[in-house]
């Protein structure tokens, strides 16, 4: 059974789910695009927990919002009914972009994560960092054919990919995989809302409280 209250620096020795320049600029993201997209992995894999909130009848797959329960113990998302309210794991990973030798963030879910993860027990690869990875993109493809990871032969890391490794960020991507506290996670929720012209009513931290019967933070803007 998956995992959604572990958050932050993982290692490529945790289980599969079930389910350079220090990256700190908006272009410092690598967009998977159609066609090869050849990475080399240089940081361990990144968990975070979030959700794509939007209202009932919204279009679009939502606003991206962290999960607040894997440190805050509740969250208001979760608390919503409905499957597509349920907290998902993504990971954040560094990586070299070969196509611009850049560090950048890379941000997957479980299909690309799995595939990888797979290559480091395969006793001919191992370590992601040990070879490059072309992560194929084929937009015509369907759910099971949209994604294609192929490793390269393995191959020493240059001294410019070593360089890049040393001075990545990776107290950003930790940074990036906290929970939400509940008070921020709420403002987020106000935002989606009035970006898309529902009535929201802004609470105040002190509207924000706690039912001791329940156990639950009790937000006047959840329902």
């Amino acid at each position: 059974m998956s995992d959604t209250n572990k958050y932050g620096m993982t290692s490529w020795d945790d289980p599969a789910p079930v389910s350079g320049n220090k990256p700190n600029r908006k272009d410092s993201w690598i967009k998977l695009k159609n066609g090869s997209n050849v990475i080399r992995c240089i940081t361990d894999p990144y968990r975070y927990i979030t959700h794509n909130f939007k209202e009932e009848g919204d279009s679009g797959i939502g606003e991206k919002i962290n999960c607040s329960k894997p440190l805050h113990g509740t969250c208001p998302i979760c608390s919503k009914p409905g499957k597509e309210n349920a907290p998902k794991m993504r990971w954040y990973l560094g990586v070299i972009d070969r196509e611009t030798d850049t560090a950048k963030i890379m941000d997957v879910g479980p299909f690309v994560y799995k595939a990888i993860l797979a290559l480091t027990r395969d006793a001919d690869y191992g370590s992601p960092t040990k070879y490059d990875i072309d992560i194929k993109v084929n937009k015509e493809g369907g759910p099971t054919g949209y994604y294609t990871v192929i490793p390269k032969p393995p191959k020493a890391m240059t001294a410019n990919d070593i360089n890049h490794q040393a001075s990545f960020d990776v107290e950003g991507l930790q940074k990036r995989c906290t929970p939400l506290d509940l008070v921020s996670i709420q403002e987020k929720i106000d935002a989606y809302r009035t970006k898309r012209g529902h009535k929201v009513e802004k609470a105040q931290v002190e509207d924000v409280s706690f039912d001791q019967e329940s156990g639950t933070v009790l937000f006047p803007n959840a329902d």
